[in-house]
């Protein structure tokens, strides 16, 4: 028997905070349950009669705390991932019908064009879906662009096809957009919600006077109050996800816009608060490395991390619900899946939708079909770990080597790391600290430790 390397514990008040990072699983443990664990670990008590202490052993050895001794955890990681990756039984999409957008952000990766995924395209993407759809479980569909609300015409008449080709045949329908919001009127979220989108990810600049400077609709005409408008308007209809961009200009913006949030009452409207850092995507300008930090617009993970833990807690006190990092998918991203495409709106396929609008990054088209050339099979092919560096990290189970697009391009590894490799501590922490977790009873019996999932399910 042996302990996981995966295996991260932290100090906390009254208890000893556990996760497996194998089993995305969280026990919260007295300090002698802690020591049972040790003492299990490190001792053999195996032949031990005390069935409390073995339903407690059960218990650490299904969540993957305790191992047998030639359990290859690599292997492991490497058999999950491939699980989720080439899994036949769900079929994704990532649908952009316009590049077309009503904001013109300074870090957009995207060259904006007006054109619109026009109804032969639409058609042939629906009958891409009835002929690949069979003997599947569910379609799930992403709207994104450019401003995908731009083109709702597109949406509509897409979603009216793809929902009863996905109920034809067995499969659940789902579907999420990702908006700048200024769109999304009551009327819009109305129809939203009829054609099935369940959730919406909006994305916020920093507070209002900074926000408007970035994400305009023409100099002097800023989006920040109409957003919030619209998100209260529409999350009794949708999931709304708000996604805040963190740079080192606007830190004290968005510190700022956390407190805005909190008293317009935009807690009971906001399903989940995270923060994310800028990139700079633009790695095709010669005059710019890829993802390159430069200290005033672009940070590395390791400095985002350290504002990370800032933001979190204070979003935590207003009553906000950040993201669960337990959550993380072994799949990694859509590029690397292969049941999942991405179609720009000229009928190009891709893989990454990073690459929307670059038709020789595509994989095929919609008139066309798919090739496998090296398009496509550079994201079928990715290692895992990348290199020593990864094959050492204690957070490779949730990051599993980073952003692919971003391997691709030569991004630096302080860019690629994700920030867990520098604050897991402080976010397990809070973790435990700010989702009412109780401490278990300090004696040696099953209910010495309350073990949950990432869904909060109990063992």
């Amino acid at each position: 028997m042996k302990e996981s390397r995966y295996n991260i514990f932290v100090e906390g008040d009254d208890s000893v905070y556990a996760v497996n990072l194998l089993s995305r699983t969280a026990l919260n443990l007295s300090h002698d349950a802690y020591q049972t664990y040790l003492d299990l670990a490190r001792l053999d008590l195996d032949d031990s009669t005390d069935l409390e202490l073995q339903r407690f052993k059960k218990t650490l050895q299904d969540a993957l705390f305790l191992l047998e001794d030639d359990f290859d955890e690599l292997g492991y990681i490497r058999y999950r991932s491939h699980q989720e990756r080439f899994n036949t039984r769900d079929l994704g999409l990532v649908i952009t019908p316009t590049l077309g957008c009503n904001f013109d952000c300074h870090y957009c990766f995207e060259d904006k064009t007006d054109t619109d995924l026009n109804r032969n395209a639409q058609n042939r993407l629906a009958q891409l879906v009835a002929t690949n759809i069979v003997g599947r479980e569910s379609l799930s569909v992403q709207w994104f662009g450019g401003e995908p609300l731009k083109a709702l015409d597109v949406i509509e008449n897409l979603s009216r096809q793809l929902i009863p080709i996905a109920s034809a045949a067995g499969a659940g329908y789902a579907a999420t957009l990702i908006s700048n919001g200024y769109l999304m009127t009551r009327d819009v979220s109305v129809l939203l919600n009829e054609l099935q989108v369940k959730e919406v990810q909006i994305t916020l600049d920093g507070d209002r006077y900074l926000h408007d400077r970035t994400r305009y609709i023409r100099p002097g005409k800023g989006s920040f109050d109409v957003i919030l408008e619209n998100i209260k308007d529409a999350s009794d209809l949708l999931s709304v996800k708000v996604r805040v961009h963190v740079a080192p200009y606007n830190i004290e913006s968005v510190r700022a816009l956390i407190e805005t949030l909190a008293n317009e009452g935009m807690a009971e409207h906001i399903t989940e608060l995270y923060f994310a850092p800028l990139f700079n995507y633009r790695a095709n300008r010669p005059d710019q490395q890829a993802y390159a930090v430069d200290g005033k617009r672009f940070m590395d993970s390791e400095s985002f991390s350290r504002m990370q833990i800032d933001l979190l807690n204070r979003a935590y006190e207003l009553g906000f619900s950040p993201a669960d990092f337990l959550g993380a998918s072994y799949g990694i991203c859509t590029a690397v899946r292969e049941n999942t495409l991405v179609i720009d709106p000229h009928g190009n396929v891709m893989k990454c939708y990073k690459d929307v609008g670059v038709g020789s990054e595509a994989i095929g088209t919609l008139k066309d079909g798919l090739t496998p050339a090296k398009n496509l099979l550079k994201w079928m092919d990715v290692p895992i770990p990348r290199d020593d560096e990864c094959r050492e990290c204690r957070v490779l189970p949730v990051c599993l080597g980073g952003c692919s697009k971003q391997w691709q391009e030569g991004a630096s590894k302080s860019v690629i790391c994700t920030p867990l490799k520098f604050n897991i501590d402080e976010r397990i922490r809070m973790y435990f600290e700010h989702e009412g977790w109780e401490t278990a009873p300090r004696k040696r019996t099953p209910e010495a430790c309350k073990t949950y999932s990432n869904r909060k399910q109990s063992f």
